[in-house]
């Protein structure tokens, strides 16, 4: 379990991944801190507390984002891993299953 945690952490710290993170958190954020946070936005400075559940905002679609990413990483490696034959079929059930 540890070295699966590690693993998942190298890769969710990977460049790759941060940046597709990122500019979705850039794009998906903007969208929702306009939908959530626009009159706030637009009726002038920001408190303290707006300001910091605006930028909240943007934490979850890079969440989302991250996560769909190691998912798909994962994926590709189970598939590619069981089409050379490392993996057998019973094996790669058990490990969709767990993750």
């Amino acid at each position: 379990m540890r070295a699966t945690a590690a693993l998942t952490w190298r890769t969710a710290l990977r460049r790759p991944v941060m940046r597709r993170a990122a500019v979705m958190s850039g794009l998906v954020g903007t969208v929702l801190a306009g939908i959530n946070h626009g009159d706030a936005i637009l009726a002038g400075p920001l408190g303290q507390a707006d300001a910091r559940r605006a930028g909240v905002t943007y934490l979850i679609p890079y969440t989302v984002s991250t996560v769909s990413s190691l998912f798909a990483i994962r994926d590709m490696a189970l598939q590619a891993q069981h089409r050379s034959g490392y993996l057998s079929d019973r094996l790669v059930k058990i490990l969709e299953r767990i993750y």
